[in-house]
């Protein structure tokens, strides 16, 4: 067992992904199908691994990774990029072996844990800017490390000191090159999701055109109902005012003396609070029909919005489209239980007429009314 530094681990990554991409190798790399395996997935799993460690790892595999990374940059002198059978199986091993070194870094135990990236807040120009300046960097500094072993005496600091600062500027480099790919991939996915919702809720929303055509022609009942009310109240004072002229002149001819006389002349009256009873009962009704399907209506529009929200304000995509299932699951549910419990029968419908009929004030009046008089 070994004891080596997360840096120098990080760095091994960057090795190995620049030998697999080496183009000497490529025959190789398509004759054994090594797309499959999808390395470079792999390598920067293992990369946000090891970001979650602080220090040194008790390093257990096998193979220590500076020799791996020999085998590799060895490779096309030892055998080259010819497809023979013996460079094949050859190659197919150190393929192997580097998967299960890949394995090994991402079983690592997570000594620290720390909070998946937001890579919403990333800014994909920034991370190119910080690109563009560190690569020159890692450049000059291969450079001096390649003249340092160079000399015709080589110090073994100046060595140390320039093959410490390479690795250092790799790991940087491969921790932006994983941070690019994530924010490119994150905002292709985010704007997928939200055409989706957008094209999804847009069905819907025709679908529900009939809420729409209902609504309306609940609102066109009610203020119908509103308008008639004004007329026959307009209408009632009109007569009634008409009658009180008439009961008053002095050459009045209306004369009432017991009540079977006053009978004619209370079928108005009658008839006008009969009139609003009905407008009133009708008005109600289409006030809660209207005010039932447009929130209805609205919490289809809410829905759609506070689904994007999510899609926009998480932290990932990943996070997003667990949290826009949940919602959906939830909807759901929500509307299989709801399509249980409303298993309406004629009776319920007559007892829900008869409530509404009762609440009405008119109704209740003519209850007392009929009461008293059996009284």
């Amino acid at each position: 067992m070994a004891v080596i530094s997360k840096r120098e681990l990080l760095s091994s990554l960057h090795h190995i992904m620049q030998a697999v991409a080496n183009e000497k190798l490529a025959a190789l790399y398509e004759s054994n199908h090594v797309e499959k395996y999808n390395i470079d997935q792999r390598i920067r799993a293992a990369h946000y691994r090891l970001l979650t460690l602080d220090g040194s790892v008790d390093y257990k595999f096998p193979v220590l990774p500076e020799k791996l990374i020999r085998e590799w940059e060895d490779f096309p002198t030892k055998h080259g990029n010819n497809l023979q059978q013996s460079n094949k199986i050859a190659y197919g091993e150190l393929v192997k072996k580097t998967l299960q070194y890949l394995e090994y870094i991402k079983s690592l135990p997570r000594e620290n844990k720390v909070e998946p990236k937001n890579v919403r807040t990333m800014s994909g120009e920034q991370i190119q800017t910080d690109l563009k300046r560190l690569e020159p960097l890692l450049q000059t500094a291969m450079q001096k490390l390649d003249e340092a072993k160079r000399k015709e005496h080589p110090d073994k600091d100046e060595i140390d000191y320039w093959d410490s600062v390479v690795k250092e500027y790799q790991a940087k480099v491969l921790t932006l090159r994983g941070d690019q790919k994530a924010h490119e991939s994150d905002k292709k996915s985010e704007e997928e999701w939200e055409g989706r919702l957008t094209t999804s809720f847009e069905e819907l929303d025709k679908k529900s055109s009939r809420l729409s055509y209902d609504i309306i022609v609940a609102r066109i009942e009610y203020f119908v109902c509103i308008i008639l009310m004004i007329v026959s109240t307009i209408l009632f004072l009109c007569w009634y005012h008409s009658f009180y002229e008439s009961l008053t002149a002095r050459d009045s001819t209306i004369h009432i003396t017991t009540w079977i006389s006053n009978l004619p002349y209370a079928l108005p009256a009658t008839a006008y609070i009969a009139v609003m009873w009905i407008l009133i009962v009708q008005k109600n009704r289409a006030n809660k029909i209207s005010i039932s399907l447009s929130t209805r209506l609205a919490n289809i529009h809410y829905l759609e919005g506070l689904m994007k929200l999510v899609n926009r304000l998480s932290q990932n995509s990943e996070t997003a489209v667990g949290r826009i299932n949940g919602v959906v699951g939830k909807m759901i549910d929500s509307y299989l239980r709801q399509l249980e419990t409303s298993n309406v029968t004629e009776t319920k419908i007559e007892a829900i007429e008869k409530k509404a009929e009762d609440d009405v004030p008119q109704k209740k009046m003519f209850n007392e009314l009929k009461n008293i008089l059996h009284d």
